[in-house]
């Protein structure tokens, strides 16, 4: 359905005739059949001259609405061309006009205006009047203007850091209503303070739709304008048009529950196909999947139409039983239509959850609501409207198309690379011998059974539309042709580029997604191939601890991720504690990292590390002349191939990034390059893939050798950094900080930045470190969230998306006590009241509500639980663990059982307390070989420390604290 076109647009005052121009310029150069002029200004005696009014007249047929006399002078003037649209006011007061919008023959739809007022007290009743219209509206509305307030902390850029409790009233009515932003392309923030000196940037004018909008304009969004004679930028509001083409395939697993797919896939392999087994196996696929487009039962809207007409059966079913409610023919009709109607009713249900992707709702929850609203949000954040590239900027479907898929042919196709290896040939740790063989090793029909029935039943689709839910369910047919397709590229090493095929996804990673640069690129693989890459993939993993230096944290079997983040604020807050030597962090960004891989490179260092020529060539096979496609609004667009790069989307791809950069290690442990020291070792560098720290000496000579080793590993690899998002900070008083930034060419930052999404500081970290998780914790809260889930289903929102969100954070930093009661707060109120804001009573407090439920609770993990969980497997992986950051502990501190540690981190506080409370239950036993075992410290005398036999007082020597090596 096609929308006026409506502006909206504060121009700080409608009296002066450059702004009266401005306006009808903005009205003729997008053709607008509605403008909203915020902050007109507009006095009682101007709206009673006539000559005023006529030369304020931007429409031919010019009709308006004022909010005047309740607001004097008036600050929202609404005009509109008569001729093609029709505004009929509702209710109006100082800070909202509301109405509803006739155009054309469609039914119309409702528009509230705002413009807020400056304080949150004097905005409390528009924050009322507007939750008292969303209860009486069951039709499309939307609600825009200027709010002056904003929803997110990165709404706002300069100024005053942003105390949470700001975002809390705004949000409180998004909440409560259930409504949610509209797609935005364009500029991010609408409002600039016109100062060079102290500049301030805010996000204070939006437009918010409830769900019916985007159910009758699914592809509406705005756009913000640069401003043109005003302080804030003017809102364009589009229908968008219809962006679809026709749409990939993709399977519905509620076919599975068809008896006309089971016929359909019967019929299809029965068929044999001349060629290799992989083209008799994609052969059967093609066959299938033109049944299944040509079949009415496997379309959606056929369950739908189905269903309603199931529904009117049984309604004229039942009111004849109600007449003779023993005759065998009816009751045994109604039995049958019940049954038709379970099913019918299971297939949808099974799609819309295929679609939402709320993988959480396997736990218990089915609220098709939520998943509706869920679908409706992502499909309104991810539609393209336009783009910008290095080329122009575009807003035609074609014209999108060719930018986007131009843009990736060049990105996967980079100029070749100088195969200078030679710089890199140092190999570190390689296989050992036992474990080669089973590298190359016959594949097995088990195996493959494995990998097809431990796979996701609603990943992503690849190109060929089919599931992990299909191959699983279908097993019994499909089976062994699968496996024999499999077994034959194993022994023949080539897999054809059918197989290979793979489609590019863009994941918008803002909701002002505009520039191609704001968009994730993630690669979508078949299914078929994801088998075999998983199967190469779970032999990696067997070899990869022991040839990936303890430094890279991803991807490794048994290594952690926030062991890096620890181990770096460790790092940093210990920098300041030497009184002569100084030191610097840097934090490196490398530019697309996966996109520009070498693939020379990593063979080679598969080959250095001694994997066996046939497993390469396997490698080879599956990673190497990979054609794509770019899914854009639904349709795959272009077909071109690549020569660099890995796919995100591919099992494989994180394994053989990480070997790619333990060449980066490698080589970095041998320069002449000076790190941290720390005992009789030093550390220099962490990774967890592509996210880089380096930790060195802020000397010239180590800045010169780690910009040359930079460069030399950026043309051996394809790996460049982008410099200018790299960052560094310094110790205290470090004097060639200036030319040490300079010569790397990297940003620098007083004490703090963050590290895989977490802060890392050379300071005490305080609660405005932890804005962005309180900031995502209200968003997962958002207010669709709310209206659509039932009780149940909040608990279940809780107890995994937001524990899951809570623990990431909870194994990498100490979170104050005051954001933790804030969290707390937050879900108490989402789970009892569906608002995260407000005071509110319940009858039952928070922590016993996070009692397990054989204590009647709801078991509801708190954060302290959760806490003390983490901290007893850190002290358990201490000594089962060989990461770095449990080497770092040892040397600094000891044991976590010893006391007086020399200025304790609030990090290692946390685990001495939790060691404390655990002493009396835990038993450590000394081995014969490798003890990592604390002599003096570690309660390995039936629950004792040899400590405890001394008096508290006395004093002992460094040699008492001594780990045994030899049992």
């Amino acid at each position: 359905m096609n929308l006026p076109s409506i502006g909206c647009w504060n121009i700080r005052g409608f009296n002066q005739l450059g702004k009266v121009l401005a306006c009808k310029e903005f009205v003729t150069a997008n053709r607008l059949d509605m403008i909203c002029i915020l902050e007109a200004k507009i006095s009682a005696p101007s709206l009673a001259d006539n000559w005023f009014i006529n030369n304020h007249q931007i429409f031919p047929n010019e009709q308006c609405c004022i909010n005047f006399p309740a607001s004097s002078p008036a600050r929202i003037w609404l005009k509109w061309n008569s001729s093609s649209v029709t505004f009929n006011p509702i209710s109006l007061n100082h800070q909202f006009i509301h109405g509803s919008v006739y155009f054309g023959t469609r039914p119309p739809f409702f528009i509230t205006i705002v413009y807020a007022a400056n304080t949150p007290s004097e905005r409390l009743p528009l924050w009322h009047n507007l939750t008292t219209l969303d209860e009486n509206i069951s039709s499309p509305w939307i609600v825009m203007g200027d709010f002056n307030c904003f929803r997110e902390v990165k709404d706002k850029s300069g100024g005053n850091p942003i105390q949470f409790s700001r975002l809390g009233e705004f949000n409180n009515w998004v909440f409560k209503s259930g409504i949610m932003d509209l797609k935005a392309v364009g500029l991010r923030y609408t409002w600039f303070n016109g100062r060079v000196d102290d500049p301030i940037h805010i996000k204070l004018d939006r437009m918010l739709v409830n769900q019916e909008w985007l159910d009758c304009f699914p592809f509406s969004f705005y756009k913000v304008l640069p401003n043109l004679c005003s302080d804030h930028s003017p809102l364009l509001l589009s229908s968008g048009g219809n962006f679809s083409k026709a749409s990939m395939f993709q399977f519905k697993n509620f076919w599975l529950k068809l008896d006309g797919f089971w016929d359909a896939l019967i019929s299809s392999f029965a068929i044999h196909h001349e060629g290799s087994p992989i083209s008799n196996l994609y052969g059967k696929f093609r066959d299938l999947k033109m049944q299944l487009k040509q079949s009415n039962w496997a379309n959606d809207h056929y369950i739908k139409a189905n269903l309603a007409d199931l529904r009117q059966k049984q309604n004229f079913i039942l009111d004849l039983i109600q007449r003779n409610p023993l005759d065998h023919q009816l009751n045994a009709s109604l039995k049958k239509i019940n049954a038709s109607i379970s099913l019918l009713n299971g297939a949808w249900s099974s799609w819309i959850i295929q679609r939402a992707k709320a993988k959480w709702l396997r736990n218990g929850e089915d609220d098709l609501g939520f998943l509706y609203a869920r679908i409706k949000s992502r499909a309104n954040t991810s539609k393209i409207k336009e783009i910008i590239t290095e080329e122009g900027h575009f807003t035609s479907p074609n014209e999108i198309a060719f930018a986007i898929v131009d843009r990736f042919k060049k990105l996967y196709n980079p100029t070749a690379l100088s195969n200078s290896y030679e710089l890199f040939s140092f190999i570190g740790d390689s296989i050992p011998d036992h474990l080669i063989g089973p590298l190359i090793q016959p594949v097995t029909d088990l195996e493959i059974k494995h990998v097809v029935f431990s796979g996701p039943s609603s990943s992503s689709l690849g190109p060929d539309g089919f599931t992990f839910e299909f191959f699983k369910a279908t097993w019994e047919v499909i089976g062994f042709y699968v496996s024999n397709t499999i077994k034959n590229f194993f022994s023949m090493g080539h897999l054809p580029r059918c197989a290979k095929e793979t489609a590019i996804a863009l994941i918008p990673k803002h909701q002002h997604a505009t520039n191609i640069s704001d968009y994730r690129p993630i690669s979508l693989c078949n299914v078929f191939y994801k088998i075999i890459a998983k199967i190469l993939a779970n032999r990696m993993k067997c070899v990869m601890p022991h040839i990936i230096q303890k430094s890279q944290a991803g991807f490794i079997s048994k290594r952690v991720s926030t062991d890096n983040i620890i181990l770096a604020n460790e790092i940093l807050n210990g920098y300041n504690g030497f009184s002569s030597k100084k030191f610097f962090c840097a934090k490196l960004d490398i530019r697309k990292a996966f996109d520009f891989v070498s693939w020379d490179f990593f063979l080679y260092r598969l080959k250095v590390k001694s994997f066996p020529d046939k497993f390469i060539y396997w490698i080879k096979s599956c990673v190497c002349e990979v054609s794509f496609s770019v899914c854009i609004n639904g349709s795959l667009e272009g077909f071109f191939t690549s020569s660099a790069g890995l796919r995100h989307g591919c099992p494989l791809s994180p394994l053989l990034f990480v070997v790619v950069m333990d060449a980066f290690s490698c080589s970095l442990d041998v320069r002449p390059f000076i790190g941290i020291p720390c005992g009789s070792t030093s550390f220099s560098h962490l990774l967890y893939a592509d996210d880089v720290l380096v930790f060195g000496a802020a000397t010239i000579q180590n800045a010169w050798e780690l910009s040359k080793f930079l460069k030399d590993f950026a043309l051996a690899s394809g790996l460049y950094t982008n410099n200018s998002k790299c960052s560094i900070l310094f110790s205290n008083n470090t004097s060639m900080a200036i030319e040490i930034a300079s010569i790397l060419g990297f940003n620098t930052t007083d004490y703090f930045f963050e590290y895989l999404g977490l802060p890392i500081s050379t300071r005490k970290l305080n609660s405005s470190h932890f804005q962005p998780l309180l900031s995502r914790i209200s968003s997962l809260l958002d207010g669709w969230k709310v209206k659509f889930l039932s009780f149940a289903g909040r608990i279940q929102y809780i107890r995994f998306t937001i524990a899951n969100t809570l623990a990431y954070w909870i194994r990498g930093a100490i979170i104050p006590k005051s954001c933790i009661k804030l969290i707390d707060r937050f879900c108490s109120r989402f789970l009892f009241h569906g608002s995260i804001e407000g005071k509110k009573l319940h009858l039952v407090a928070w922590k016993d509500t996070c009692l397990p439920t054989c204590y009647g609770g709801l078991g509801i993990a708190n954060i302290q639980s959760m806490y003390h969980s983490f901290g007893c497997s850190f002290i358990w992986r201490m000594y089962n663990s060989s990461a770095l950051i449990f080497d770092w502990l040892k040397i600094k501190y000891t044991s976590p059982w010893k006391g007086n540690s020399p200025k304790p981190s609030k990090f290692w506080k946390f685990i001495q307390g939790t060691a404390q409370l655990i002493k009396k239950d835990i038993k450590l036993t000394a081995s014969a070989t490798d003890c990592k075992l604390s002599f003096f410290w570690d309660p390995w005398l039936d629950g004792k420390c040899l400590a405890d036999f001394f008096h508290p007082q006395s004093e002992f020597h460094d040699n008492f604290s001594f780990y045994t090596n030899e049992g």
